[in-house]
């Protein structure tokens, strides 16, 4: 018995190493292979707010949209590292990295007290009759689908703080499975509060979803011994945690509010809200109480100055203050497509792939209802799972997110594993020979699905465009600190601004509109940008015959070798 357990222990130790390995190997080719590029415009407020923590400019760090968590390590790590500018968008994505691997030893605590959970339930009442999935299959079932969503969904070269969500999420299911009323346990109610708590500070998403977790754990300890008291135990925790960003921000806003993230998303889907420079339409969705200044109409140009100054883009650094006076209004028809319609996402992702083993563990267990006594026993694993992925698919539409990619299975990434281990492990398997190598020939056939998905993973390096931007305007005499307009962000983006730390103070929203202005109405926008203290405007084009000789006719210079061009307006 000595020997076997040797063999079984060392037989684990290897699957370990084999899956970390895999997993840093992966994690450091992808923050390698996007060392020059930015994932989002998110990236920036984020790195604004981490510097606005450590600057004491206590205003600016009471965010509506973004909560601060991500931003903290950012910056502690950029203090550390001290990364030169060409080198600052690859210390993100090693944070993101070093990030990663915490979420997996976060999830190989998740993973092995499921395991205990399985065998315990197993071996208690059904270990006669049916088979044990023994702990080294379940572990490497159990790596692979984390490869899988962490590395394919939540990725290291996505710049979101969906991965600290994931860690939070694996910890707090692992302390639900864990709790057992022959112990008092007490540690592990404060430890649940104030991981529930740290979720919160890393996206506001969770305080809903701490909630449905509280409620769980007291139907998990209801017939405990001095109940109450560890749940206020576990509340208070939470709440010393939450409480001073929540009203922080609700005097802010001047209502109560944990964060504004939901109601925008709210606003935009499903009240035909605009995203950007909202002037109150439709009418029964408010008046705004913060507006950009619209310098000129047709082509519209707006200058965002005044506020949020010290900020890469004043206008994108917190969405939820120029949306003050926002009311949003019931769109029950709306939700309910939109929830179809994520539905359709899930099942596209992940619900074929989940249904396929299932109904191949169900046909050869050929035991139906003591499968659905499991389901209802897993309640632990589903019920979280099931939450999260509900609570996202009723407030965002995850398919138009990411323009139909996987990219917004981010949000939902650390659920789908959970419900995937909830799901397979209630299935009970006879006791036969072929059963061992059905679950072999499974976890094979698993391997291969996801060895299928790592080439998608493996991107090759692009140019450090952004970088050569930031130093071609630095040629052209536009210093650190400098102010500067932008024709189209969605086309020129702002990753250059944040790495040469220029503060965009206006913009020309449509591009063809301008281009299609007389040369007047040019000359005119011109003069009204100058007057807002920009130095210059700056301009992404797609290459093509006659380009540059075209913006060199009408004053622009192109920077340096790449597609952006810059108008002077200090000369």
């Amino acid at each position: 018995m000595r020997e076997i357990n040797l063999r079984d222990r060392t037989k684990e130790r290897l699957i370990k190493i084999i899956f970390w390995s895999l997993a840093i190997v992966i994690g450091l080719t992808q923050a390698w292979a996007n060392r020059y590029k930015f994932f989002s415009g998110d990236i920036i407020a984020y790195l604004d707010i981490g510097e606005a923590y450590f600057r004491g400019d206590w205003r600016a760090t009471i965010h509506g949209v973004f909560s601060p968590l991500y931003p903290w390590i950012l910056k502690t790590v950029m203090l550390v590292v001290k990364p030169s500018m060409y080198w600052e968008i690859f210390t993100i994505k090693l944070t993101n990295f070093l990030l990663m691997l915490l979420n997996l030893l976060c999830f190989e605590v998740f993973l092995n007290q499921f395991i205990v959970y399985y065998q315990q339930k197993f071996t208690q009442t059904l270990s006669n009759q049916y088979y044990v999935i023994p702990r080294w299959l379940w572990l490497i079932l159990g790596y692979l689908l984390f490869i899988w969503s962490e590395l394919y969904w939540i990725t290291v070269y996505q710049d979101t703080p969906d991965i600290l969500v994931a860690s939070s999420v694996y910890l707090a299911t692992a302390i639900l499975l864990s709790l057992d009323p022959r112990a008092s346990q007490g540690w592990k109610f404060i430890v649940l509060g104030i991981i529930l708590g740290l979720g919160y500070l890393a996206k506001a998403f969770m305080f809903p979803l701490s909630i449905i977790f509280l409620i769980l754990t007291f139907l998990a300890v209801r017939k405990y011994s001095k109940v109450y008291l560890k749940m206020a135990i576990a509340c208070l925790c939470f709440l010393v945690v939450t409480v001073p960003l929540i009203s922080s921000l609700s005097l802010q806003k001047g209502y109560f509010t944990f964060g504004e993230t939901g109601k925008l998303n709210y606003a935009w889907a499903f009240n035909g809200v605009t995203s950007r420079y909202w002037k109150g339409e439709p009418p029964e969705n408010g008046t705004p109480k913060h507006t950009a200044n619209q310098l000129f109409s047709d082509p519209d140009v707006y200058e965002f100055s005044g506020h949020f100054d010290h900020a890469t883009l004043p206008i994108g650094y917190d969405t939820s203050y120029w949306f003050e006076g926002l009311k949003v209004h019931l769109n029950l028809g709306g939700m309910f497509k939109v929830a179809i319609k994520n539905l359709g996402f899930y099942w596209q992702n992940f619900g074929i792939i989940l249904l396929f083993g299932f109904s191949i563990l169900l046909c050869v267990s050929n035991r139906l209802r003591v499968t659905w006594q499991n389901l209802r026993d897993n309640w632990k694993l589903l019920l979280p799972a099931i939450a999260g992925l509900g609570l996202y698919s009723l407030v965002i539409d995850l398919p138009l997110a990411h323009a139909g990619s996987s990219y917004s299975m981010r949000y939902v990434a650390p659920f789908v594993v959970i419900l995937f281990a909830g799901c397979l492990s209630s299935v009970p398997l006879p006791k036969t020979p072929e059963i061992k190598r059905l679950m072999v020939g499974l976890t094979l056939g698993t391997s291969i699905l996801v060895a299928g998905q790592l080439p998608a993973l493996l991107q090759h390096p692009e140019e450090p465009i952004y970088w050569k931007v930031a130093q071609g305007l630095y040629q052209l005499g536009i210093g650190s600190r400098d102010r500067v307009a932008v024709i189209s962000l969605h086309r020129t983006k702002d990753y250059w601004a944040r790495l040469a730390r220029f503060t965009i103070i206006a913009e020309i929203p449509n591009d063809q509109d301008f281009w299609q202005s007389t040369p007047q109405q040019r000359q005119e926008i011109y003069q009204q940008i100058k007057k807002t203290g920009a130095k210059a405007i700056v301009y992404k084009v797609e290459e093509a015959n006659g380009t540059n000789e075209f913006m060199r006719i009408n004053g622009w210079q192109k920077i340096g070798e790449t597609q952006y061009y810059i108008y002077r307006l200090n000369l």
